[in-house]
C-alpha cells in the first residue's frame, strides 16, 4: 500500500462529503417550504430552510476551496 494512498483516501471522503453536503442543500431548499406548507407551518419556517441551505452551500463552497488549494500529495 502506498503511503500516499492514506492522503488521497481521505481526500476522496472529503469531496464526496461536500457533494451530499451540496445535494441535501439543494433538496431542502426545493422541499422544505413545500412540507413545511403541507404541514401548515408559518412562513417563518420556508425562511428557516433557505437560511440553512444557504449556510449549507456556503460550507461546502468553503470546504471546496480548501481542498483545491491543499490537493493531496501537496507537502506544504
Amino acid at each position: 500500500m502506498n503511503a500516499d494512498s492514506g492522503k488521497t483516501g481521505a481526500y476522496d471522503r472529503r469531496k464526496r462529503r461536500v457533494a451530499l453536503v451540496i445535494a441535501a442543500a439543494g433538496l431542502l431548499a426545493i422541499f422544505g417550504p413545500m412540507i413545511a406548507g403541507a404541514l401548515g407551518l408559518a412562513a417563518d419556517y420556508d425562511l428557516m430552510f433557505y437560511f440553512a441551505s444557504l449556510a449549507a452551500f456556503v460550507w461546502a463552497f468553503a470546504a471546496a476551496v480548501r481542498m483545491r488549494r491543499n490537493p493531496p500529495g501537496d507537502d506544504d
